[in-house]
């Protein structure tokens, strides 16, 4: 950990991976490593591949000086983390600081339908509609609810339901543009949201990898939109998926012929960002609900027999010197499937567990 932060803290962007979204050891390795880069390092922003929706809602909240509870971080921080008992020690941490304003949090995902983001599922769609008239209302907010709880039992979700709800957010962008309130910064909210809705329909129709890479630029806009509202000189964490953060995202498949997030930060930014992977040389990790998987065992010589020499390592750390000393080899700090990569073209740093777990979930039947 140590020297996890030595590296990142002169950063102006750490971007966090993990190998899946199942990793219980790596995710609360992250959840201590942001307590400190934000207490010791001053980073000032955290933005998670989660609602963008959501964070702004809580956001809005603060600025009007609502009141505003631990909940609403961890709906914005979405199922995929919320639950797990690795990271809700961050969830304090994280609401004290925003509600000091020495924290801004933000979403970086705009897809609709989040497990239990109450906003965005129901309040968000009520707000934006309210700028139509009543007739229209009702029909834009009834396409909007259809798609959010994806409530299509008696034909698929066709072109036709795209279209509607893209002539809604063209009616709803018209309607508040020549609408004399809300003030500025929940204006610029509004027209944040309804450009992701917007995108993210559009990318409903695209094949696997098309979307795979609209989302990845639809994310990177957000960071752009987030980041140029924050003071001068901020200092941003980034958690997300590692084969999103990446500096250069083609050791997975999905990005061989785009780019990924982290190479359109670490385009922007150059050697002010840090993209930090994770990986581990056995152990177990979350595959779906109650379906646990092992690690397969990394053959030799790999990233992390490299990293893990002895019984009684239990954490290494490949900073980015070593990274480099390794050259190309197999790994599995894209996924738990080994495949050969030159680790340092892909990632700044990695930690290596000796062992990887599944989250500890909270949630009921997990």
């Amino acid at each position: 950990m140590a020297a996890v932060v030595r590296d990142l803290c002169p950063k102006r962007v750490a971007l966090l991976g993990e190998a899946t979204h199942g990793d219980g050891h790596t995710d609360a390795f992250k959840a201590a490593l942001v307590e400190r880069l934000v207490t010791r390092c001053h980073f000032n922003a955290v933005f998670f591949e989660a609602s963008q929706y959501e964070f702004l809602s809580f956001s809005r909240k603060l600025r009007n000086h609502e009141p505003v509870d631990q909940s609403m971080i961890a709906d914005a921080i979405g199922g995929l983390w919320k639950f797990e008992l690795e990271v809700r020690p961050l969830i304090p941490v994280l609401f004290d600081a925003a509600k000091a304003r020495r924290v801004v949090l933000g979403g970086l995902d705009g897809q609709l339908g989040t497990l239990e983001a109450r906003y965005a599922n129901d309040a968000m769609p009520i707000e934006l509609t309210n700028y139509l008239q009543a007739d229209r209302r009702r029909e834009c907010r009834e396409f909007l609810r259809r798609r959010i709880y994806w409530d299509y039992p008696n034909a698929p979700y066709s072109g036709s339901d795209r279209a509607q709800i893209l002539q809604c957010t063209a009616e709803i962008t018209r309607a508040l543009d020549a609408a004399s309130g809300p003030d500025p910064a929940t204006r610029a909210d509004q027209r944040s949201m309804i450009r992701n809705i917007a995108a993210f329909t559009r990318a409903d129709a695209l094949d696997k990898p098309e979307f795979i890479a609209a989302r990845d630029k639809a994310m990177y806009d957000n960071f752009i939109w987030l980041t140029r509202r924050l003071p001068q000189g901020s200092k941003v964490i980034v958690w997300s998926a590692t084969a999103h953060i990446a500096k250069n995202g083609a050791a997975d498949s999905a990005y061989a012929r785009t780019g990924n997030i982290g190479s359109y930060i670490h385009r922007d930014y150059g050697a002010n960002a840090f993209a930090l992977g994770f990986s581990a040389a056995s152990g177990e990790y979350r595959y779906a609900r109650k379906d646990n998987r092992p690690l397969p065992p990394p053959p030799s010589p790999s990233l992390e027999r490299s990293a893990v020499t002895s019984a009684d390592e239990a954490t290494a750390y490949l900073g980015p010197a070593h990274l480099a000393a390794l050259g190309r080899l197999p790994g599995a700090a894209f996924s738990h499937d080994f495949q050969e990569n030159d680790w340092a073209s892909s990632l700044d740093g990695i930690v290596v567990f000796d062992r990887e777990y599944p989250p500890h979930s909270t949630r009921p039947g997990y």
